[in-house]
């Protein structure tokens, strides 16, 4: 079989000939489903004719796949390196047997696990062979980097590059909700095993029950219905109990683990690929090494806090297949909420040297589950949450190109324009548009930020934004709408009319007019019967007068000494009180009285002299009446 390989594989395995030029120990990094294997081949075929290879992996099943498909690349062909494929765990126990081997190359596959007392006693026993360690996820647990083993880090494309390439699928992702009651089940895990991922044992006591399969199988039926796929289980016996259920409920549905036969275990495989199996349960058997880009879904059933198994399990959903328009991940475990989606761009380089040792983006989440929203109590049918469609993957891609993720902190930087404008405890980006964002926060609350740094805090269950014309912003929320007012910070049940006097802004919601002042709004209620006016200096609005009782005002509309009555009002730019107009002069001058019961003379230049301070009903229309006699 002819190598043939793609442009940007032929751009990798060019860089790795030059590295191995000048470095003896280099780490290629590319992403589940983008034909590492390939690229290998041609690097070895380049570097290694005639020559002895190793090819080491870390499990016994890795090594059919890889002998057969190294025979099918170098079948017949004349100075054809020689390839040994074998286990680390082989090598282990048999040195003696390989004393006389002199490789001139030796390949490290799934190269993240790496950093095992055996693969460095490997290194030291072979000074002089070259190294190339392949993986997709150059990342471990520890947070310890590679840089003992290999000198340098080659890195692929990411998978958004590839999605938008098409070189890699499409895909629906489907999440259990933020606060769901399986994730706060998850958060109470306190065990960790020997890698620092959880306790075997004590996930299968907590998920692997009858209630949490049957919620497992009516997730698939809800989201991946008539699709073929893979779901990832906890351990044998959980893997077995999915398949039985699923089988039960008339799905062509069987479990493969380490137990299963190499050739039985095929068979399976074989008959999955012609469509005469729905679905294969597995136990890590297809997390690394699986090549079977026909499968439709993919169903996340084992919690995990290792990246790597999380990126292997997702990568076997993305190779492109003919007739396969996307893929549907079904997020049953809330592993999004840990990691972020599978379209987040990692910092391997940091990884690599081992310097970026937080990854997760729920650290402080997890406590603040059940903080925020209680123990679990039992596990119930929670329907899923779809946070990415292969209709918008465009939009979610860009969704993620806006946070950057910070090695020691919990913190997330947000990104707009170009530069980091917030700090946040950000666990997911709920919209983004107009050079905005909406983020939700580990509190779980709801924050709208701008490309200045503003931020405006929006309900909790804010789905969506739009930013509209004359500063409105349009809020859609999982109970309806609102609109909100950027200058005013008022919400509105409807969209309020920006309506214009002079220099002056108000909001009109129908039956009251808002005056629209920084973070500040008045409350005017319309009278068809007396419409604003602008005057040319100063807005003549009627309102309601509350000391009408104790200041006189010739033609009151109510009569004077109420409590309460409906005036003429002066309004002017730049001033927030209320004047009630007492008497209009000849030569742009008007006579007012304020809430304290002061009367001006004011001028169309906005100048005022102060008169006289009413003390009662009576005595103020007396000073106004000398007033008067004196101004006319």
């Amino acid at each position: 079989m002819t190598i043939r390989l793609y442009d940007y594989q032929r751009k990798m395995r060019d860089a790795v000939l030059e590295a191995l030029e000048s470095h003896n120990a280099v780490m290629c990094q590319m992403p589940t489903g983008t034909g590492k294997t390939h690229v290998l081949a041609s690097v070895v075929s380049n570097y290694a004719n005639g020559k002895l290879v190793w090819v080491v992996v870390h499990r016994k099943e890795l090594i059919e796949q890889i002998t057969t498909t190294w025979e099918a690349c170098y079948r017949d062909k004349r100075n054809a390196p020689d390839v040994k494929v074998m286990s680390i765990q082989w090598l282990a126990r048999n040195w003696e047997k390989v004393a006389n081997d002199a490789p001139s190359m030796i390949v490290i596959d799934e190269a993240h696990h790496a950093l095992a007392e055996t693969y460095q006693e490997l290194f030291r026993r072979y000074p002089g062979a070259k190294k190339l360690g392949m993986t997709a996820t150059p990342y471990r647990m520890s947070g310890k980097g590679f840089t003992d083993l290999f000198e340098i880090l080659l890195q692929s494309k990411s998978i958004p590059d590839f999605i938008t390439e098409n070189r890699l699928s499409l895909f629906d992702y489907y999440a259990v909700p933020q606060n769901s009651k399986i994730r706060r089940q998850i958060a109470l895990l306190k065990k960790r095993g020997a890698h620092g991922d959880y306790q075997t044992k004590e996930l299968d006591l907590s998920l692997n029950t009858p209630r949490n399969i049957e919620y497992l199988y009516n997730s698939l039926m809800r989201y991946a219905k008539g699709r073929k796929g893979i779901v990832y289980a906890i351990n044998i016996n959980h893997a077995r109990a999915i398949a039985d259920f699923y089988a039960a409920n008339g799905l062509r549905c069987y479990a493969i683990d380490c137990n299963t036969p190499e050739k039985e275990r095929r068979e399976m495989v074989t008959s999955f690929r012609n469509g005469n199996i729905d679905v294969m349960v597995n136990v890590d058997i297809f997390s690394e090494g699986f090549d079977c880009p026909e499968v439709e879904f993919i169903q996340l059933a084992r919690p995990t806090l290792s990246l790597a198994v999380y990126l292997q399990q997702i990568g076997r959903g993305l190779r492109k297949a003919k007739g396969k328009k996307y893929c549907v991940i079904l997020d049953n475990v809330g592993l999004s909420r840990t990691f972020g989606t599978p379209v987040r761009k990692w910092n391997w380089d940091k990884m690599f040297k081992g310097t970026m040792r937080n990854v997760r983006i729920d650290s402080l989440d997890r406590s603040a589950l059940l903080k925020y929203y209680g123990y679990p109590g039992k596990l119930v049918d929670e329907p899923m949450e779809r946070i990415i469609s292969h209709t918008d993957m465009s939009d979610a891609i860009s969704r993620q190109n806006i946070l950057k993720y910070y090695s020691a902190s919990n913190l997330v930087g947000v990104v707009l324009k170009g530069k980091v404008v917030a700090r946040k405890q950000v666990t997911d980006v709920i919209a983004y548009k107009h050079d905005a964002v909406v983020v939700r926060l580990a509190d779980k609350s709801v924050c709208l930020i701008f490309p200045t740094g503003k931020e405006l805090e929006l309900p909790s269950d804010s789905i969506d934004f739009e930013i509209q014309s004359d500063k409105i912003i349009k809020v859609t929320t999982m109970r309806g709408t609102i609109y909100h007012d950027m200058v005013t910070t008022q919400d509105f049940a409807e969209r309020p009319i920006v309506r214009t006097y002079g220099p002056m802004e108000f909001l009109d919601e129908g039956s009251k007019l808002w005056r629209r002042m920084p973070y500040y709004a008045i409350e005017y209620y319309k009278n068809s019967a007396y419409p604003p006016t602008w005057m040319g200096w100063y807005l003549k609005i009627y309102s309601i007068c509350p000391i009408s009782a104790k200041v006189y005002i010739p033609n009151s509309t109510l009569g004077g000494g109420r409590e309460l009555s409906f005036e003429q009002t002066a309004l002017f730019p730049y001033d927030l009180h209320d004047y009630y107009i007492v008497e209009e002069l000849t030569g742009g001058k008007i006579i007012v009285v304020d809430l304290n019961c002061d009367y001006y003379l004011v001028k169309s230049d906005n100048s005022r002299k102060f008169l006289f301070k009413a003390t009662s009903y009576s005595s103020s229309k007396q000073e106004l009446d000398q007033w008067l006699s004196k101004l006319k």
